[in-house]
Order: structure tokens, then C-alpha cells, then sequence
């Protein structure tokens, strides 16, 4: 049994539900949401929904009065500084990901003013695929202190944070394995000083695992169909490709 399904299309939301899981165990998220999308997962009663940006909560206040339900909605964050050492860096610049950190205290008195919405928590995923323990630990400070400071300002007693992990694997020779151990001595300690803030005593604390649980598992089956000579180097050429598996070529084609 899974606890959450995590979807970022409508239609994955009605295969979810096709599938038995109920609405209030999805959680919606992505950058893209239209607002068809919003009203669909509004109406269907889908557990949470994560807003990316000001636009996306307009779009669901107005779905959530429209069906007269209250919808329970967590805001991204965007941050403005990351560490180095990640795959690719989110953080601190124009991004599609979240409402920006310098931006955030206003986007959450617009958001909590927004009629049929209830704030219940936050979520960070600022960078991707780090195989640095230092720099995951670091970064886990940062979404520590950006929670802190948001929750102060809302006033609320969250109930879900979501921690984007950023754990990497290594996808070529000489890549080290994540040393997991050696982010836990780091990164417990910093839930455990948050867990005792009485605020924080109710709050669900999630980790955004991503690659890191199924990068290493699987296999993309391919065929041969056809074999083409380039400058002296035979080529044999198959019916898939980078599209559908990126992750297996390096992120962002940086392998």
C-alpha cells in the first residue's frame, strides 16, 4: 500500500482514482496546472493541492467556491540561494518552480485571504540529483529556516512540510555513492529541533525522494531497427531514445 500518490496532470489524476486510490491521497503538483486541470482535481476532491503560484491559487479558490468545498493547498517555495554541488540548481533565479522566496510573504496574506482555500503547509524543491552529503545537509538548513520564517508569517500550525531531498545517483564510472548515513548525522537533528517547536509537534514532515528510490531499479527494452555508417563509426539505431528515458543518459543531457 502506498500513503500519497504525487500527480502532476489531470489525467493522471482520473487514472489514480481508476485505479482505487482514493481522491484524498493525491496530491497535485507541477508548474503547469491549467485551469481545467484545477477544476477537474478540485471536483474529484483530491487530498492536496500544491500551488506553484498566484495564477494556480486564483484558479482553485475559484473551482473550491464554485463546488462550495474548502480545498487544502501547501505553497511551493522558491528560494533565493541554494549550495553548489547539485545536479541542476533551481534556486535563485527565474524559475517555473514555486513562488520566489522574496516574493513569498505577500503571495501568503493574498492566498490565505482567497476564499474556499486552507493553508496547510509548505514545500521546497530547489535542486536535483547531489551526490554531496555537505550540500544536501546545507541546503536542508535552508529549507529549515525558509519553513520557519513562512510559518511565523501565516500564523498557522502546518500539517504537511515537504522536504525536496535532492539525492543523487551516480550515472557513470567514478561517481561516488551518496553517503546517506552521513546526511542523516546532519539533517535529523535540524527535524528534531523543529519537531520540538510546539508548532511544528503535529506537523508531517516529508521527504520528496524522486530518482533516488527508482533511478537504480528497472530497464528500458529497446530494439535494433536499422544500422547507418557515420565517417568511419557503424551505428546501430533503436526504437527508443533520450525522450524516453532521460534519466538513464544523464540529467539534462549533461552525460
Amino acid at each position: 500500500m502506498v500513503d500519497t500518490l504525487d500527480v502532476s496532470s489531470f489525467k493522471e489524476v482520473e487514472r489514480s482514482l481508476d485505479a482505487g486510490c482514493p481522491a484524498k491521497q493525491l496530491t497535485f503538483s507541477g508548474p503547469a496546472k491549467r485551469a481545467g486541470e484545477v477544476r477537474g482535481a478540485v471536483a474529484a476532491g483530491i487530498g492536496e493541492l500544491i500551488l506553484e503560484s498566484i495564477a494556480e491559487a486564483h484558479m482553485a479558490s475559484t473551482s473550491a467556491v464554485e463546488f462550495g468545498v474548502v480545498q487544502d493547498v501547501l505553497i511551493r517555495i522558491n528560494p533565493a540561494t541554494m549550495p553548489r554541488y547539485f545536479g541542476v540548481n533551481m534556486a535563485g533565479k527565474p524559475s517555473q518552480f514555486g513562488v520566489d522566496e522574496e516574493l513569498l510573504c505577500g503571495a501568503i496574506d493574498e492566498i490565505m485571504a482567497m476564499p474556499g482555500l486552507n493553508l496547510i503547509g509548505f514545500h521546497i524543491y530547489s535542486g536535483t540529483n547531489s551526490l554531496s552529503a555537505d550540500a544536501i545537509a546545507d541546503n536542508f538548513a535552508i529549507f529549515v529556516r525558509l519553513f520557519r520564517e513562512a510559518i511565523a508569517h501565516s500564523g498557522i500550525r502546518p500539517r504537511k512540510l515537504i522536504f525536496g531531498s535532492g539525492f543523487g545517483i551516480p550515472y557513470v564510472a567514478g561517481d561516488p555513492l551518496l553517503d546517506v548515513d552521513a546526511i542523516a548525522v546532519r539533517v535529523v537533528p535540524m527535524i528534531a529541533e523543529l519537531k520540538a517547536d510546539a508548532v511544528f509537534a503535529e506537523t508531517r514532515c516529508v521527504l520528496e525522494m524522486g530518482r533516488w528510490l527508482v533511478g537504480p531499479g528497472g530497464w528500458l527494452l529497446t530494439s535494433v531497427v536499422a544500422e547507418k555508417p557515420s565517417r568511419g563509426v557503424q551505428f546501430r539505431l533503436c526504437d527508443a531514445g533520450f525522450n524516453n528515458h532521460l534519466a538513464a543518459c544523464g540529467m539534462m543531457g549533461t552525460v
